[in-house]
C-alpha cells in the first residue's frame, strides 16, 4: 500500500486531494505546482499550490522518505 499526502489545491474551491506520493513526477519549488504521472479526473497532470501548502508538502514528504530509510 502507498503512502498518501493530503494535499489542498490553490484552485476556486480549494479542493481536498489524497495524493499517492509514488505518483509524484516532479516538483516544482519556483512555481509551486506538482507534477503528477497520472491524471488528475479533469485530465491534467499540474497541481498548483499555495507557497505554505506547497511547503507543508515537502515537508510531509521528506518525513516519510525518512521514516521509510529511503
Amino acid at each position: 500500500m502507498g503512502n498518501f499526502v493530503d494535499i489542498i489545491c490553490d484552485n476556486q474551491d480549494g479542493s481536498l486531494l489524497f495524493l499517492n506520493i509514488d505518483d509524484i513526477a516532479r516538483l516544482s519549488y519556483d512555481f509551486c505546482y506538482i507534477v503528477v504521472k497520472t491524471p488528475l479526473p479533469d485530465g491534467r497532470h499540474i497541481i498548483n499550490l499555495t507557497i505554505e501548502e506547497f511547503d507543508r508538502v515537502v515537508r510531509v514528504i521528506r518525513q516519510m522518505k525518512v521514516t521509510q530509510g529511503t
